[in-house]
């Protein structure tokens, strides 16, 4: 199973550069990729409703009334919601880190934060590491044509773990 470790080495490896030891180590590029890291998880989370990182859960409305008047109750949205897949109220709203509806209880399901990479799917894994490795390119290489090339193959494997992820 893939650790964040394998997956910055991997993003390492495209741009030409030498593997770290830890997704801890001080060394200039592992300090670049684990401060990137956190915002591009949760882009890539967010561009499609991987299956790896759907939750379900039933929300409780909250005690104090909603601020808007169209709707009569309010909910809190998780700690590590990233994207609403589907809820039981097809009008409720989501406005900030809160959903609007007039149920008494919302049921959603949602794209999470999954923070541990040993839960992602092996084609999301690619795509991530391809989209890390464009994301440092610059910064680590100044290459503009290699940033170019990561920037193809992250298209290729972004559209190879969607494709894959929609039919399982």
């Amino acid at each position: 199973m893939p650790a964040l470790v394998d997956l910055i080495n991997r993003a390492l490896v495209k741009l030409g550069q030498p593997t770290v030891m830890s997704d801890t180590d001080s060394s200039p590029n592992a300090t670049r990729a684990v401060a990137i890291w956190p915002t591009t998880r949760q882009f890539l989370l967010r561009s499609y409703p991987w299956k790896f990182a759907k939750k379900s859960v039933t929300l409780a409305a909250s005690t104090t009334a909603p601020d808007d008047s169209d709707f009569d109750n309010s909910f809190t949205l998780p700690s590590d919601y990233i994207r609403l897949v589907a809820a039981n109220d097809p009008d409720s709203d989501i406005r900030g880190r809160s959903v609007y509806s007039n149920e008494t209880s919302l049921k959603i399901e949602y794209i999470y934060d999954v923070e541990d990479v040993s839960f992602y799917d092996p084609c999301f894994v690619e795509a991530a590491a391809c989209y890390l490795a464009a994301a440092l390119c610059i910064p680590i290489t100044a290459d503009m044509n290699l940033k170019m090339s990561i920037q193809k193959d992250f298209a290729y494997h972004i559209k190879l773990a969607k494709s894959v992820g929609s039919v399982e």
